[in-house]
This record gives C-alpha cells, sequence and structure tokens, in this order.
C-alpha cells in the first residue's frame, strides 16, 4: 500500500524541499491551524498558514472515497502499486483533481510540477507550485509517494 504525506515547503528542488516542515508563505490576519506533518495534529489557532494554503495540504492529504464525506475530495494515489513510467502522470492528474475546487474558485492557480522519480527505491516526490490568488503569492507543496 503506498504511503502519501503533502508538506508546505518552500519553492525549491525536491531534495532540499521534502524535509522542509514549516509554514508556506507569509501569515495571514486570517489563518487556519498548521498541520504538523510528524503527527498530523493541528497546532494553534494563534498561528497558522492562509486557509488557503492549508486546505491545499489538507485537499492532498485525503483520500478520496475514504470515507463518506470524502468521495470526491482529496487524491486517490492508493492505486499506484509500482512505480512506472506513467506514473507522473497519472500524480499530475490525481493532483489536480484534488486540487479542482480551488482552482474552480479562483482560489489558486497552478504552476508547475517538478519530478523526482527513483523506480528503483519505489519513491516519487513532487512538487507543486501554485499561486495562491486571494495572497498574492507562489508556493509550493511537496508530495511524497512510497511503496
Amino acid at each position: 500500500m503506498p504511503v502519501f504525506v503533502a508538506l508546505p515547503s518552500t519553492v525549491g528542488p525536491i531534495g532540499s524541499s521534502v524535509a522542509v516542515t514549516l509554514p508556506v508563505g507569509t501569515f495571514s490576519p486570517i489563518t487556519a491551524d498548521f498541520i504538523d506533518p510528524a503527527t498530523g495534529n493541528y497546532s494553534s489557532m494563534v498561528s497558522g498558514i492562509d486557509p488557503i494554503d492549508a486546505q491545499v495540504v489538507i485537499a492532498m492529504n485525503t483520500v478520496r472515497g475514504s470515507g463518506a464525506c470524502v468521495t470526491e475530495d482529496g487524491c486517490n494515489l492508493e492505486n499506484i502499486r509500482k512505480i512506472r513510467e506513467t506514473v507522473q502522470r497519472e500524480i499530475e492528474s490525481e493532483i489536480r483533481v484534488a486540487l479542482k475546487r480551488l482552482i474552480d474558485n479562483g482560489d489558486i492557480r497552478l504552476r508547475s510540477f517538478a519530478f523526482d522519480v527513483q523506480k528503483e527505491n519505489q519513491y516519487v516526490g513532487v512538487v507543486v507550485e501554485y499561486k495562491n490568488v486571494r495572497a498574492s503569492g507562489w508556493r509550493s507543496v511537496t508530495l511524497v509517494i512510497t511503496n
């Protein structure tokens, strides 16, 4: 079964951004709870990241179809059992589905996908760069998939 996690990160190469766990971008006067990637717990309501950035992280961490209220939300990366030639296209498609609501609402605009595929280790890292239209800033989030 694949294991995947989306981490807020700064824009940079996959090798340096996979381990970054700092909040994305600048702080917003209206904040959403920062989710600690190590524990999955919310930090507090006193500090946090922009609500749109939080929605991006949540959308990429939610397993689509894993519950009654997430039948159309999130990524369905569970079907990726083996890293093969089409994995980049499959992951990009799933991420676009997960972020569709935010894109359609005009909250974000996708810029690029940067992949680090290691077939021999059954590992894929992808940095998704997007613009938070509401906060007028480019952000990135890293998704790590291992089998």
